[in-house]
């Protein structure tokens, strides 16, 4: 699949994915992982998860830290202006 992404004049982003940025991330920003594992997370990340952990890999690359020994990745994939209204957009990739 491959998408026209144009420049952006705006972006609202930082420049890599710190434990600031995860940490005020929607509370449901983790995998769905069944079971109702997203019922009841309201809110942003550091509030669902006080005990949030985060490492960074590389550059694009941030591992966190939930509760139950939970790890994720959260990858940066890419970056642009995907829908065409000037402000910059980004696509992360959660791995388990």
């Amino acid at each position: 699949m491959v998408h026209n992404a144009t420049s952006s004049t705006r972006s609202h982003w930082t420049s890599a994915l710190d434990h600031a940025f995860i940490a005020d991330l929607p509370a449901t920003t983790i995998p769905d992982l069944g079971r109702n594992s997203l019922d009841g997370r309201k809110g942003l990340l550091k509030d669902a998860e006080p005990a949030l952990g985060t490492s960074t890999i590389d550059s694009h690359s941030t591992k966190v830290i939930l509760s139950g020994d939970l790890t994720i990745t959260h990858v940066l994939m890419g970056r642009g202006n995907f829908d065409h209204n000037g402000t910059e957009d980004i696509l992360v990739v959660l791995n388990r």
